[in-house]
Protein backbone atom coordinates (compact mmCIF):
# COMPACT_ATOMS: atom_id res chain seq x y z
CA UNK A 1 0.00 0.00 0.00
CA UNK A 2 1.30 3.44 -0.92
CA UNK A 3 1.08 6.06 1.83
CA UNK A 4 2.74 9.33 2.89
CA UNK A 5 6.03 7.49 3.50
CA UNK A 6 6.32 6.71 -0.22
CA UNK A 7 6.31 10.35 -1.36
CA UNK A 8 9.45 12.26 -2.36
CA UNK A 9 10.23 15.90 -1.65
CA UNK A 10 10.90 17.88 -4.83
CA UNK A 11 10.82 21.18 -2.95
CA UNK A 12 13.24 22.39 -0.31
CA UNK A 13 13.55 21.48 3.38
CA UNK A 14 12.02 24.87 4.24
CA UNK A 15 9.28 24.64 1.61
CA UNK A 16 8.62 20.92 0.96
CA UNK A 17 6.56 19.73 -1.99
CA UNK A 18 5.68 16.06 -1.52
CA UNK A 19 4.76 14.14 -4.70
CA UNK A 20 4.51 10.57 -5.90
CA UNK A 21 7.82 9.38 -7.49
CA UNK A 22 6.17 9.33 -10.92
CA UNK A 23 4.83 12.83 -10.49
CA UNK A 24 1.34 11.36 -10.78
CA UNK A 25 -0.85 10.60 -7.78
CA UNK A 26 -3.50 7.98 -8.45
CA UNK A 27 -6.28 6.54 -6.27
CA UNK A 28 -5.67 2.97 -7.44
CA UNK A 29 -2.79 0.79 -8.61
CA UNK A 30 -2.15 1.14 -12.33
CA UNK A 31 -0.81 -1.90 -14.19
CA UNK A 32 1.58 -2.06 -17.15
CA UNK A 33 -0.10 -0.34 -20.09
CA UNK A 34 -0.87 -1.42 -23.61
CA UNK A 35 0.50 1.26 -25.94
CA UNK A 36 -1.22 2.36 -29.14
CA UNK A 37 0.92 4.31 -31.60
CA UNK A 38 -1.22 6.79 -33.52
CA UNK A 39 -0.21 6.74 -37.18
CA UNK A 40 1.15 10.01 -38.64
CA UNK A 41 1.25 11.54 -35.16
CA UNK A 42 3.82 12.32 -32.47
CA UNK A 43 1.44 10.92 -29.85
CA UNK A 44 1.01 7.48 -28.30
CA UNK A 45 -1.98 6.49 -26.17
CA UNK A 46 -1.32 4.30 -23.14
CA UNK A 47 -4.20 2.14 -21.86
CA UNK A 48 -3.82 1.26 -18.16
CA UNK A 49 -6.02 -1.19 -16.30
CA UNK A 50 -6.41 -0.38 -12.61
CA UNK A 51 -6.93 -2.31 -9.39
CA UNK A 52 -10.44 -0.80 -9.30
CA UNK A 53 -11.33 -2.52 -12.61
CA UNK A 54 -11.21 0.63 -14.73
CA UNK A 55 -9.27 1.49 -17.87
CA UNK A 56 -7.44 4.82 -17.83
CA UNK A 57 -5.97 6.55 -20.89
CA UNK A 58 -2.87 8.70 -20.94
CA UNK A 59 -1.54 10.48 -24.03
CA UNK A 60 2.23 10.75 -24.22
CA UNK A 61 4.83 11.93 -26.70
CA UNK A 62 5.63 9.09 -29.07
CA UNK A 63 8.93 7.33 -28.63
CA UNK A 64 11.34 7.74 -31.53
CA UNK A 65 12.03 4.25 -32.83
CA UNK A 66 13.29 2.78 -36.06
CA UNK A 67 16.45 1.82 -37.87
CA UNK A 68 19.43 4.08 -38.29
CA UNK A 69 22.19 3.42 -40.81
CA UNK A 70 25.65 4.90 -41.06
CA UNK A 71 28.81 4.40 -43.08
CA UNK A 72 32.25 4.35 -41.65
CA UNK A 73 34.66 6.15 -43.96
CA UNK A 74 38.29 5.15 -43.61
Amino acid sequence: MIDEHDLVNIGTPDNPRWVAPTGLKKDAMWYTPAVLAIQDSDTDVMYFSTSQGNVQLQRVEAEKVGMFYWREIQ
